[in-house]
């Protein structure tokens, strides 16, 4: 949920209301005098926010969204402030309050968006951004309802209203999830791109500095996913960016920054892939590689971070021989074997390919290092399980029985043929096939 500010202070102590309570308010708001109406949408708008059993209530009531609705949009400011908190806070309870927040609401959020009030402009920015994160349909509707442009002008105008900043980076990014609108989005530039990693850097107030971080984090993630935009966010500085925050997390305490570490290591994989100089120089000191090998040790790392985290280590060793270096003297190759045979399959399956990249730029080292930690026994056990990796573990063994006779020999003694044997008379085509090659080519004449 996008979190939702007001500008008076809400009372101290706490609160203790009845759903009945929110009944009567939804039949009596939109009476009596402004400060009365005012004064019932505050205290709709934290019954809201405590339990949706007070949303449920409200919504009950006929006409209560379109009573609501008049309030958004009539002449009264703090009226109008208060009346789009209750959005908020409705589009944050179920998928289906979202819903109902989306048809009778959005449009008149949207409309909102150029306008003068920064409170009630943050408060429409995370009711849209709340509404994007209810899915596809959601976002669809929102962009066709034009809200790109506005979001894109506050990101690029509103420099010290952090809150509305914040909120709306918050919506942006929710909304570029959605693959069709990324691919379609016309602000890439560097002076957008510019503009995102400048508020990356600022020292504000650490919560919100933090979920600023976050939501650029999350954008530039969205954006990475177009390979037609990559040399843009390269040259703006993006991965050199990124990189420093990446280490600054890791050498702090990483469990506490999963959220955001999530995001930075994705696009950093995205744009790692690419042969760019900025690339280049963010990983020649070693510190990434180093800070990837800490994150791998660390034990309450999450198992779909340490695919990703494998996954973004492959691109990168894929592209450059210097990162596969740097990786083969912390003997990440050595680790990642170590650790193969206790990792679900999905993680096996990137140890495997990022373990193959490394013995592709350092065969006789990696080869050696490899065969004492034992990755022959490892390989054998994998494909006796038919599990996910199958194939990518055929395609290292052969790499690894292309390096010398010997490995044949090491394969005889961890009955690996019989295990090839069992392969090629499979019911997987596709294994049958790869573990058939490898015998027929490394042993025909054996």
């Amino acid at each position: 949920m996008c979190p939702e500010e007001e500008e008076e202070e809400d009372p101290q102590e706490e609160e203790k209301f009845t759903t009945e309570q929110a009944r009567i308010l939804a039949s009596r708001f939109q009476k009596g005098t402004p400060a009365d109406r005012l004064r019932q949408l505050k205290i709709l708008r934290r019954m809201m926010g405590m339990d949706i059993s007070y949303i449920n209530a409200f919504l009950s009531v006929n006409n209560s969204m379109k009573a609501l609705i008049s309030q958004l949009t009539g002449s009264d400011a703090a009226v109008q402030v208060a009346a789009s908190g209750c959005i908020v806070n409705i589009s944050a309870g179920t998928s289906n309050h979202c819903d109902i927040a989306l048809k009778s609401a959005a449009v008149y959020l949207v409309s909102f968006l150029d306008g003068q009030n920064s409170l009630l402009k943050d408060h429409c920015c995370c009711a849209l951004g709340n509404m994007a994160a209810n899915g596809s349909k959601s976002q669809e509707i929102l962009q066709q309802m034009g809200v790109l442009t506005p979001l894109v002008n506050i990101i690029m105008t509103s420099a010290y209203d952090v809150n509305l900043m914040q909120s709306a980076l918050f919506a942006l990014a929710n909304l570029l999830k959605n693959e069709k609108i990324c691919l379609s989005f016309p602000s890439i530039d560097s002076e957008f791109i510019t503009r995102l990693l400048h508020f990356s850097q600022s020292q504000m107030v650490t919560g919100v500095s933090s979920g600023i971080r976050l939501d650029v984090c999350r954008l530039l993630f969205h954006l990475s996913a177009r390979q037609d935009k990559h040399m843009v966010l390269l040259s703006a500085g993006v991965f050199t960016q990124l990189t420093v925050l990446l280490i600054e997390y890791v050498r702090d305490r990483p469990e506490d920054y999963i959220k955001i570490i999530t995001p930075l290591i994705r696009c950093l994989g995205n744009l790692g892939c690419q042969h760019h100089e900025s690339v280049t120089m963010a990983t020649q000191d070693g510190h990434l590689v180093a800070s990837i090998f800490q994150l791998l040790q660390t034990a309450t790392l999450p198992f779909y971070l340490q695919k990703e985290v494998l996954w973004m280590i492959s691109n990168l060793t894929a592209s450059s021989s210097v990162v596969s270096h740097q990786c083969i003297e912390n003997n990440l190759h050595i680790l990642l074997t170590q650790q193969l045979l206790s990792k679900p399959p999905d993680i096996q399956r990137e140890s495997i390919i990022c373990i193959h990249h490394l013995l592709s730029t350092s065969p006789d080292i990696v080869m050696v290092q490899l065969i004492d930690a034992g990755i022959l026994p490892k390989i054998s056990e994998l494909l006796r399980r038919l599990e996910e990796p199958t194939l990518q573990c055929l395609n290292l063994l052969d790499s690894l029985l292309c390096q010398s006779p010997e490995v044949r020999r090491l394969c005889e003694e961890n009955n690996i043929i019989s295990v090839l044997d069992s392969l090629v008379m499979g019911d997987d085509d596709e294994v049958r096939m790869r573990a058939g090659q490898i015998k027929d080519t490394h042993w025909e004449n054996w």
